[in-house]
């Protein structure tokens, strides 16, 4: 295999495992805010269902506290993580390694020179450097797509 084959081989692999990360981030974000959406309104249901009779501490109060600790602990998780600035890197990553990408296609349809070749290394070497890591899901996609 010549090095330009394998060059253009990692970097279509890259590529689509930025495009994939970004595509399970993105419903991942989406699922993040529909569970705290669920709970936040479950917690407020069950308030409204309680009963307003009787004393004591019962599995109205418990249900209650619990889903409203689940609210809050997902707000903190969301908080803790910005998925849409990474998400942002994932897709800016993607759409710098399609660039690099075409124009590569377009030069080993010409026979590419050793000097293009190492132009081509110099301009990915800042973008695989700056470029956020991806899961083990999105590797796995990748590979299954193959």
């Amino acid at each position: 295999m010549k090095a330009s084959d394998r060059i253009f081989d990692n970097l279509d692999f890259t590529h689509k495992m930025h495009e994939k990360q970004a595509e399970l981030m993105s419903l991942g974000s989406i699922a993040v805010r529909v569970l705290l959406l669920s709970s936040l309104l479950l917690s407020l249901g069950i308030q409204m269902l309680q009963p307003t009779t009787g004393s004591g501490f019962g599995i109205w109060n418990i249900t209650s506290i619990l889903s409203t600790l689940l609210g809050v602990g997902l707000s903190f998780y969301q908080l803790n993580f910005n998925y849409d600035k990474l998400l942002d890197l994932h897709r800016v990553t993607a759409k710098k390694l399609l660039n690099v990408k075409n124009r590569m296609i377009v030069a080993r349809e010409d026979d590419i020179t050793q000097s293009q070749l190492d132009e081509f290394v110099l301009e990915l070497n800042p973008i695989y450097e700056s470029a956020p890591q991806t899961g083990w899901l999105a590797k796995k996609l990748v590979n299954r797509a193959k």
